[in-house]
């Protein structure tokens, strides 16, 4: 309220890890939830629906102007459940996942033997 936000709103954390954690959070029970699972310094920002693109801007110490370097369209990885291949298959499967197998291998370490359901 003291920013003038209203909810929607992102709260993530204020170390970036990929997304992990960040939740776009649609009332205050839900925004509680995330703060009681969620520790350290985090970051309260507008909701803003759309597409999500990242832009990187690298300046060289002394230089006084720097250059993008790349314009990336970021999407959610999310993998669908056959019924028949553990979770691990399916990420190696994924033409994105793949990309980033250690951080997937290791995020979901405990579970990469489960078989999620047809269409989970």
């Amino acid at each position: 309220e003291r920013c003038g936000l209203t909810y929607p709103v992102v709260l993530k954390p204020d170390e970036g890890q990929r997304g992990l954690a960040v939740k776009v959070v649609w009332d205050e029970d839900s925004a509680k939830d995330w703060f009681g699972r969620t520790r350290g310094p985090a970051i309260l920002q507008a909701y803003a629906g759309g597409k999500e693109y990242g832009i990187f801007y690298t300046r060289l110490p002394g230089d006084e102007s720097g250059r993008i370097i790349s314009i990336t369209r970021k999407e959610q990885v999310v993998l669908v459940g056959n019924g028949t291949d553990t979770l691990e298959s399916l990420i190696y499967d994924h033409p994105r996942a793949i990309a980033m197998l250690d951080l997937f291998l290791s995020r979901f370490e405990e579970v990469l033997d489960s078989i999620p359901a047809k269409g989970e």
